[in-house]
């Protein structure tokens, strides 16, 4: 149980875990910079939503209403694009919309 809720916390970011960690010139851990996008074409729909749910809006807003469906744990958010109908260039728009809200949201 503690495992689990550890875990959690570490996917969220509210404990560092070694792979956040770095060492600085003095050799004294520190934490990494935040890569600027989060979220690809690639993440895994359910995984994306679990880690930054304030994107679930923008993605409903896309048309993207794989939020509440089974398949979220399966499909990335290129394949729900693609059975949604959804074009390359829209694809794009929403991942850059999704990224400035975790932008936001992290900050």
């Amino acid at each position: 149980m503690i495992m689990h809720i550890v875990s959690s916390a570490m996917r969220r970011g509210l404990i560092p875990s070694a792979a956040t960690m770095t060492k600085n010139k003095n050799n004294k851990m520190q934490m990494k910079k935040k890569t600027k996008s989060r979220i690809t074409k690639k993440s895994p729909i359910m995984d994306a939503i679990e880690r930054y749910p304030e994107i679930t809006p923008v993605l409903l807003g896309y048309g993207l209403h794989c939020v509440g469906c089974h398949f979220s744990q399966f499909d990335t958010i290129e394949n729900g694009a693609k059975i949604h109908g959804m074009s390359q260039e829209d694809l794009k728009m929403m991942l850059k919309d999704v990224n400035a809200v975790i932008s936001i949201s992290v900050k």
